[in-house]
């Protein structure tokens, strides 16, 4: 499985992200996202720690491959350094391939860049 997990717009917008957030984070086994210390923070954030993995726009095919495989028997979140993953943030090409290969993908709504700039 795959959570597309939302993060902060701004320092101040910890009280922007959705109820629940932290629960679904204690589900996950392996962590994606856009870099280390961007997810190092926003875990701390939450008390947690996992293995983080970089997901960004120089991700390979043999790095999906092995996300896909991950995801089979764990469940894989996916952070960007702001916003939603695959709205404006990469993400997208990782759900298709989830969606080709009947993985569950959940998304938990929260700040967008786009949204936000409107």
């Amino acid at each position: 499985m795959l959570i597309l997990l939302p993060n902060i717009l701004y320092e101040e917008g910890w009280k922007d992200l959705p109820l629940g957030l932290k629960e679904e984070i204690e589900k996950i086994d392996l962590l994606l996202a856009e870099s280390e210390k961007s997810a190092r923070k926003y875990l701390k954030h939450f008390g947690k720690t996992l293995p983080i993995e970089v997901y960004n726009k120089y991700t390979t095919k043999q790095d999906l491959d092995f996300f896909l495989s991950e995801m089979r028997s764990k469940v894989l979140g996916l952070i960007s350094d702001a916003g939603l993953p695959a709205v404006a943030d990469p993400g997208s090409d990782l759900v298709a391939l989830c969606h080709k290969n009947k993985i569950p993908v959940k998304a938990l709504s929260g700040p967008s860049s786009i949204t936000f700039s409107l």
